[in-house]
């Protein structure tokens, strides 16, 4: 699933949640950041800038939030049984 189509199915206004996080990311990141939250792989130097921005561990920690919420409410729904 792609970062947008995550943000935008948890989220009533997903374009706009996308764009407050970028926004939290220097321009020249955010394609290592997009990267990051979707497959959980960064290069080095994007793993120093990150270490180093707070805004941009705001914004990465915002992102897990939401898919940990999103985890959680698939096991929830894993866990019901069926009305069979």
């Amino acid at each position: 699933m792609s970062t947008e189509t995550f943000i935008e199915a948890h989220n009533s206004r997903g374009i706009d949640m996308k764009n407050r996080l970028l926004s939290l990311v220097a321009q020249e990141w955010q394609e290592s950041f997009l990267r990051f939250i979707e497959t959980g792989e960064a290069k080095p130097e994007f793993l120093v800038f990150l270490d180093e921005n707070a805004d941009c561990q705001n914004a990465v920690e915002q992102v897990f939030a939401l898919q940990s919420k999103a985890f959680e409410e698939f096991a929830r729904l894993l866990s019901v049984p069926s009305a069979s």
